[in-house]
């Protein structure tokens, strides 16, 4: 409604001004200017005495500029003060010789109307001197900044239709007032289908952990995570009462299989090219425990191991394969002991493909459809080991294990697969849950932002860091990144920390605008950040990244998870990569 007003108030203002331009401004065809001339010129509907209407006779001496081009006629006849039928010296200003443009007569007459072989266009239309107006008015026009005498020559009472004199402002009007009104009509509408040549960046909320869905350019798919959180909170042993999003019907696992499927609504038969579980913990793989659900094969239907029973998955990546022995034996863990009777059966029956994560490659995930639309994936870091910036070349940034006690070993969470897309000028940098605020006493090796934070720079789009747990986004990375937009996929009460966020919005760590997105911020958070609430772009909802053909630009839409209606909540840009 507000750009329909916008258009219509515009509309009114131009045509109010523009109501009061005499027509015998806009037509030559007579060497008077009679009211009843109303001939328009047959190239562009406009009248031909808007051209130059400054004096009755073409003398040699006109340098009256055109309204409507501001060319003088010397620029288009500079040869001769008389348009003699020799003349055929080419235009100053178009390279176009004059015989070009009129060849009814050897002598430009007052009466020749015959059509530019060239333009199509009257003669009189160029140049007017042979009219009867009066040279005296002079006036500049205050909206067009030209001489009132090509506005109204004062020969004429009979009014034209004022649309000739708004249409030079629709060339810049109507560029600015589709873009906003495509924006509009977006929101309320499902989500557009991905197109070729585009990157969709889902951040899918359940309500239960991350699950991240990326559509590259070339059609290729890459599923980052599916978490299914324990439903009983480890720590106390006591019930979470966290809604699953859209509803509890189903679980996690399968709300995040058919997001994928309409998702990928352009394939025939939707396919995940590549999974990868960032590290092992349940809100980023789902958990066996407390659930029912199995698979004919024999193990608990939860997190990652629910998608693969619902869309086919080609090729799992993670940190542990292929002996999950990584800082220590996993073999007491449930949960990946789970994982791994997925994977065994999914090997066997399907033939997926399972590697690990490897820190310094750049050719692990790589496009599968089509080389057309050229994209990266950078594995930056995964168990301590990080690229160093230049070619395939890693470093260690935790000490040998046989130096340390089991007790010092590095947790899991500083273990996480760290990686960085880059696409044209867009980049975008997931760091799983990776810690860089630690507490007093910690050894300095267990901050893992700050090192890798130095071969990353700056992004356009963060996955915030451990949910924005308070260990996370530490001062040295918020100022190395620098990122435009940060999503934050919150779904505990305690994500995001309230220190977190204002260190997120900031200037002391770098300047310039910067967006917040929360996937599920739930109400003892709210309660905590409340005075930074109204700085959020988003509290709830799937947050969608839509980076256009080559990366030059992306915009942000929020889409409702209380449905599977993919219905858009708000749509932010577009903004302009790095």
């Amino acid at each position: 409604m507000a750009f329909g007003s916008l258009f219509r108030f515009l509309t009114r203002r131009f045509m109010t001004n523009a109501a009061q331009i005499s027509p015998s401004a806009l037509c030559t065809r007579h060497s008077q200017h009679s009211s009843g001339c109303e001939q328009p010129s047959p190239r562009r509907s406009i009248r031909p005495s808007a051209l130059c209407t400054r004096h009755s006779q073409h003398s040699s001496g006109c340098e009256q500029p055109s309204a409507r081009k501001n060319i003088r006629h010397s620029a288009l006849y500079p040869r001769h003060s008389q348009h003699s039928s020799g003349c055929e010296q080419p235009s100053a200003l178009w390279s176009i010789r004059p015989s070009a443009l009129c060849t009814r007569h050897s002598q430009h007459s007052s009466g020749c109307e015959q059509p530019f072989p060239r333009r199509n266009i009257r003669p009189s239309a160029l140049c007017t001197r042979h009219s009867q107006q009066a040279s005296g008015c002079e006036q500049l026009s205050p909206q067009w900044n030209i001489r009132h005498s090509a506005l109204y020559p004062r020969h004429s009472q009979k009014p034209f239709s004022p649309w000739l004199a708004f249409r030079p402002f629709l060339f810049v009007l109507c560029p600015l007032l589709f873009a906003f009104c495509s924006l509009a009509q977006q929101v309320g509408q499902p989500l557009p289908k991905w197109k070729e040549g585009g990157l969709d960046i889902h951040h899918i909320n359940t309500g239960q952990g991350s699950a991240t869905l990326l559509v590259f350019p070339d059609g290729t798919t890459l599923l980052v995570d599916a978490g299914a959180i324990n439903s009983r909170d480890w720590r106390t042993n006591k019930p979470r009462n966290i809604p699953t999003k859209p509803s509890n019907e189903r679980q996690a696992g399968e709300w995040i299989a058919r997001y994928v499927q309409k998702a990928l609504g352009h394939q025939t038969s939707p396919v995940i090219d590549y999974a990868l579980i960032s590290h092992f913990h349940d809100d980023h793989m789902g958990t066996p425990l407390n659930v029912t659900k199995q698979s004919s094969a024999g193990y608990t239907l939860a997190g990652i191991t629910e998608v693969g029973e619902f869309i086919p998955i080609r090729k799992i990546i993670d940190r542990g394969w292929p002996d999950y022995s990584y800082p220590a034996p996993m073999t007491a863990d449930s949960m990946v002991s789970n994982y791994r009777r997925f994977l065994q059966w999914q090997q066997q029956r399907k033939g997926l493909i399972v590697e690990k994560f490897r820190a310094g490659s750049n050719d692990q995930i790589v496009p599968l459809k089509s080389k057309k639309y050229p994209f990266e994936v950078q594995n930056i870091a995964v168990n301590g080991e990080m690229w160093m910036g230049v070619g395939n070349q890693t470093t260690s940034l935790f000490p040998p294990l046989s130096s340390l006690k089991p007790a010092d070993f590095p947790n899991e969470n500083m273990c996480s697969a760290v990686f960085q897309i880059r696409y044209g000028k867009f980049d975008y940098f997931s760091g799983g849950d990776l810690q860089g605020v630690i507490r007093f006493g910690a050894p300095a090796w267990h901050d893992v932002e700050t090192p890798i934070a130095q071969v990353v720079g700056p992004v356009d789009v963060q996955l915030v860091d451990h949910h924005g747990y308070p260990d996370s986004q530490n001062g040295t990375l918020l100022a190395r990144l620098q990122p435009r937009v940060m999503v934050v996929p919150s779904w505990a009460s305690s994500h995001p920390g309230k220190d977190v966020l204002e260190r997120m919005f900031s200037e002391e760590f770098y300047k310039g605008p910067r967006d917040v997105f929360m996937t599920n911020l739930l109400p003892e958070a709210k309660t905590a950040i409340a005075d930074l609430l109204p700085r959020l772009k988003s509290e709830g909802g799937h947050v969608v990244i839509r980076v256009e053909k080559g990366g030059k630009t992306y915009q942000i839409m929020v889409l409702d998870d209380t449905t599977e209606s993919f219905r858009i909540k708000a749509v932010y840009g577009p903004y302009q990569s790095k």
